[in-house]
């Protein structure tokens, strides 16, 4: 892409209105930076520290993550409600393209890819969840896999975005899940956001 990975703006504390020069990412190639991946995961590179009133306050801005090993690319849309955007051309070729609104959205596609579980998958896992347990206000993201108890966790969070508590789910229900998830074909070309309301969607226009 032309533009370049890092751009320098300028920020002021909401706290104290202090001024504060600071480097925005626009692409983070986690081959390219692998140590960029932590902040990504901790939110430190959406953080800034003002020097003057020692108060931490939260950047969000439009980023792509893309992962080359992993070929997948990402796009961190934090003040959109699109569903999808076209893949610019000056984009190479990537086999998963996803659209988040959030850094938590972010976060746990970077962690399912890392744990080898399809999101698509996941989100039919999180619907079944959700009407099972009778929440379906509520929403829920992958923590963790662990395998040595052949289980997924997921934290669970009311409709006001508090932490509720975490929810266990079985791999036996990823597998049964998976051999759905793969009967639903996605628009190339697009980066999508696959969420609990795509789920929705694709179940009910199954069933339809």
């Amino acid at each position: 892409m032309n533009t370049p990975n890092v751009q320098e703006a300028s920020l002021r504390c909401p706290y104290c209105n202090t001024e504060h020069q600071h480097n925005l990412y626009a692409i983070v190639d986690l081959v390219e930076n692998p140590s960029l991946k932590l902040g990504l995961l901790t939110d430190s590179l959406f953080s800034v520290h003002c020097s003057e009133c020692d108060n931490q306050f939260v950047v969000m801005h439009e980023m792509l993550v893309v992962d080359k090993g992993a070929s997948f690319a990402i796009l961190l849309a934090p003040d959109s409600t699109l569903t999808e955007v076209i893949k610019p051309s000056e984009i190479g070729h990537y086999e998963t393209l996803r659209l988040v609104h959030s850094s938590d959205e972010l976060k746990e596609k970077i962690l399912l890819s890392d744990a080898g579980l399809d999101d698509k998958t996941i989100e039919l896992c999180k619907m079944y969840l959700l009407m099972k347990m009778e929440r379906k206000a509520h929403t829920l993201l992958y923590a963790d896999h662990q395998g040595f108890a052949s289980q997924m966790l997921f934290t669970l969070f009311n409709e006001k975005d508090e932490i509720q508590e975490t929810i266990q789910c079985s791999d036996g229900l990823y597998t049964q899940l998976l051999k759905t998830a793969e009967e639903f074909s996605l628009k190339k070309g697009y980066f999508l956001h696959i969420g609990q309301a795509w789920a929705f969607n694709e179940i009910k226009n199954s069933v339809g």
